[in-house]
């Protein structure tokens, strides 16, 4: 084996421990804030953006599709929570819940089609 090779090899070995730290530290850092704090709202903003490069990255980057539809969902669910929030109050279950049944409708109707 050339130390090339070997060095390569190394480096693999070193991501692989990398991740494995970076997924542990992202899972277990939540746990020491408040549940309101600032960061922990800034984390969820992001991880719901990530979410959707994700669902963009297996439409457009794995089918080749140009499909942006689904992102209308997203938006039909966080309109119907900031106008549940404005018209209820606090976010909980109940909001959520409506939320999602009015993306189903918008989704399920005949003029989605």
């Amino acid at each position: 084996m050339t130390v090339a090779l070997q060095r390569v090899r190394a480096v693999e070995h070193l991501n692989r421990y990398a991740t494995a730290a970076a997924i542990l530290f992202a899972g277990l850092l939540p746990f020491f804030y408040d549940s309101g704090s600032p960061f922990i709202e800034d984390a969820v903003i992001a991880l719901a953006y990530v979410v959707m490069a994700l669902g963009l990255n297996i439409i457009v980057g794995f089918a080749g599709l140009l499909d942006l539809g689904y992102v209308a969902f997203f938006a039909i669910g966080a309109y119907t929570i900031g106008v549940a929030m404005l018209v209820l109050g606090a976010l909980g279950v109940e909001e959520e819940s409506v939320a999602r049944l009015a993306a189903r409708l918008v989704g399920t109707s005949p003029l989605a089609r």
